[in-house]
């Protein structure tokens, strides 16, 4: 079955009730064929109005079982755990969960994103403020996402910070990141297909990825936008695991199509005209 994994904007759009081809497109799926799935970022999302905004609970609570209907309770979570029902071992765990249960373990330990957002708020700063390579955002956004890293110098850097983190991590020693990453000069060997039965790995990867697509300034955010580029990473890394992301914002369609390109995985990053044509072929 093939799973479709919905942007937070998509979502929002649903639950508007204001989008009337849109629901009639989502509920017209093949079950059989389709699955929609969701994940912890998109429950960070909705903790976000909640925890930050003083949304009420209430409403939040009407959000969650909204997801739970949409998505039959079908979630990717990173790593396995004792209390879900596990569906399929993805590399991530495409499990069985009510939204509701995800979103009490995030907001049990929602402080913990104090310190992700001030790392994100100061990456975007510096990127913007030293545009280390001197690029003009306007040229930059004109070339094509699957060839925007295929610089040499850009794809020498990218490997050499991916190969750094993978060393932060612990887990592996240096003979073991250079075999995982491949000894020739790309990263053939390095791709989604090859290590994605290892959540953190493409985790740290893809981090890296969409960080180089800043400081190249493809697309780049604004250092306001720091909580929502946050969360676009981290719904790209959850959808990887998917066949199609779908999504209605243009930087973030963008930027996951490079690094999908880069990491070599054939997720399809498409939008609402596309799930269309996918669901109605």
């Amino acid at each position: 079955m093939k799973k479709i994994y919905l942007d937070y904007n998509i979502l929002v759009l649903l639950m508007s009730g204001n989008e009337r081809c849109l629901e009639d497109l989502i509920y017209s799926i093949d079950r059989t064929k389709f699955q929609i799935v969701y994940s912890p970022a998109h429950i960070e999302e909705m903790a976000v109005s909640t925890e930050r905004n003083n949304y009420p609970i209430e409403k939040t609570k009407e959000k969650l079982a909204f997801l739970s209907v949409l998505t039959n309770n079908t979630e990717i979570l990173p790593f396995r755990r004792n209390d879900v029902r596990i569906i399929e071992d993805l590399g991530a765990y495409l499990c069985e969960e009510h939204p509701e249960s995800c979103y009490t373990r995030v907001s049990e330990n929602y402080n913990n994103n104090d310190l992700a957002e001030k790392i994100e708020e100061e990456f975007l700063d510096e990127a913007t403020e030293r545009n280390i390579h001197d690029n003009n955002p306007i040229v930059m956004n004109n070339i094509n996402p699957e060839a925007v890293l295929s610089e040499p110098i850009y794809d020498h850097q990218t490997k050499e910070e991916i190969f750094m983190s993978l060393l932060s991590l612990r887990k592996y020693n240096k003979d073991q990141v250079r075999e995982l990453m491949g000894v020739s000069s790309n990263l053939q060997k390095f791709t989604f297909p090859l290590i994605k039965k290892d959540y953190q790995v493409i985790e740290t990867a893809m981090q890296i990825v969409f960080n180089k697509l800043e400081e190249i300034r493809y697309r780049p955010e604004k250092k306001k936008n720091f909580r929502s580029r946050l969360h676009d990473v981290s719904h790209a890394i959850y959808a990887a695991y998917c066949d199609y992301f779908i999504t209605e914002d243009s930087k973030l369609f963008d930027k996951t199509k490079a690094a999908y390109a880069y990491l070599k995985q054939e997720t399809t990053v498409t939008n609402i005209e596309g799930l269309r044509s996918i669901v109605s072929n």
